[in-house]
């Protein structure tokens, strides 16, 4: 059995205080997973 596959995914985002933060790299099993875990640490994106 193969071990489930992580890829990173990169985002630029723009934080509540007007700061560009870019090439955040998140990992995730899909873009829709890694933008979900995005969502949780940074929940005013």
């Amino acid at each position: 059995m193969l071990p489930p596959t992580t890829l990173k995914y990169a985002f630029r985002i723009r934080t509540r205080h007007g700061l560009v933060v870019e090439n955040l790299a998140i990992h995730g099993r899909d873009e829709a997973d890694a933008e979900r875990k995005l969502r949780q640490m940074y929940q005013h994106y």
